[in-house]
């Protein structure tokens, strides 16, 4: 007989998707109230005590075998996330790409935490993956028996592996209140350890609502940009990639009339690509602040610092496949001279540290190199 925590049900995966989308709203219209039931007032959240009480109830023996594998997983976590090591390459003179990686901001793991049904290895597994990878928040949802009891041992395993926080809850049920922000900000990705086939079907339809705006091209300018400089990037990114999705970004009411300006004026002289630059969106923000989190609130291919002062937007602090800094003259360096490649943490799947971590591209460009390519630039379009 196969012991699982949801049921097995048969049939193609439209029909699973459809019966937990009808749970995941069911829960949503009961409310955050409705999880607290099924703790049998134990509570939702684990305590410090609760989980010092578990280390009693399991044994000495036990627990050294949940440390000796959690140190396996460690060394087999850091090999691969060694693959992913930074490294810094001079292209050419005045060219430098520094490759660094990024880990996501916060992820939960979900698996049952009933005695004689726990997922010891693969619990462990992920959270040492993510604790690996530097991810800050490492939230676990452990679902109780009937009676809203938990295995010592699951309890025990999650916290030895680095769980941040243990909530006691069912797993569909509670991964629709953490998706949608009952108990703090949104994971950032979820995962299940050993998941039955209806939770696998919710698993992929609240991870979908994670999934940030995908943005080909943000260009961030302040009061003392160039306004044609950056329209000119602009335009050149929607020849070169047509439909993409460009956004830019400004602190400056002032430079961003100017930016709409003479997007009317290329649109004139450019009537092919004029459905496409009517596509290119402006944001107008109060500070650098309000600028962050329009940043974090996109899946952002390639940003482009077109700031005075840089330093505000330090490129460390930023996710994206690819950041340029420094001089950038009107070429779409991304697409047209500069082919770094990138990853990106792979949260639709399990897949080691590869997914809580990827890699980020800093492309800095000195001014004489700035000038330089754009030479080149121009020498290319005129063969042409």
């Amino acid at each position: 007989m196969k012991n699982t925590t949801q049921p097995d049900f048969a049939g193609d995966s439209t029909q699973l998707k459809g019966r937990a989308s009808k749970r995941i709203k069911e829960v949503e219209e009961k409310g955050a109230s409705f999880l607290d039931s099924y703790t049998r007032g134990r509570g939702i959240e684990l305590l410090p005590g609760t989980i010092s009480q578990a280390e009693d109830l399991v044994s000495p023996g036990v627990i050294a075998g949940i440390e000796d594998i959690v140190r396996l997983q460690e060394r087999a976590m850091a090999k691969q996330l060694d693959s992913l090591r930074p490294y810094t390459v001079l292209v050419s003179t005045g060219i430098r790409i520094t490759q660094e990686t990024r880990s996501i901001e916060s992820c939960v793991i979900s698996t049952s935490g009933i005695w004689g049904d726990e997922s010891i290895s693969e619990l462990t597994g992920m959270l040492t993956a993510a604790r690996v990878c530097g991810v800050r928040k490492r939230t676990v949802i452990l679902e109780p028996d009937p009676q809203g009891g938990l295995s010592p041992l699951s309890i025990k395993a999650a916290s030895i592996a680095g769980a941040t926080t243990i909530y006691r809850m069912p797993q569909l049920e509670g991964l629709t209140g953490l998706v949608n922000g009952w108990f703090g900000e949104p994971p950032s990705a979820i995962f299940c350890a050993r998941p039955g086939k209806l939770l696998e079907a919710g698993r992929q339809i609240l991870s979908g609502r994670l999934k940030k705006t995908y943005c080909h091209l943000l260009v961030l300018i302040d009061s003392m940009s160039s306004a044609p400089k950056a329209v000119d990037i602009l335009i050149d990114s929607v020849t070169i990639k047509p439909d993409s999705n460009i956004v830019i970004v400004s602190t400056s009411k002032r430079i961003l009339a100017k930016i709409e300006a003479l997007i009317v004026e290329k649109k004139a002289s450019n009537p092919v690509w004029s459905a496409d630059i009517d596509k290119i969106q402006t944001v107008f923000v109060l500070d650098s602040g309000k600028a962050m989190d329009v940043l974090k609130e996109m899946e952002i291919e390639n940003l482009m610092l077109m700031t005075a002062a840089s330093e505000t937007y330090n490129p460390e602090n930023l996710v994206a496949g690819r950041i340029i800094t420094g001089d950038i003259y009107p070429v779409m360096l991304t697409d047209r001279i500069i082919m770094s490649g990138y990853q990106r943490p792979d949260t639709d799947t399990w897949n080691g540290v590869f997914s809580f971590c990827g890699t980020v591209n800093i492309i800095n460009i000195t001014n004489r190199a700035g000038r330089r390519f754009q030479m080149m630039n121009n020498q290319i379009d005129k063969s042409q």
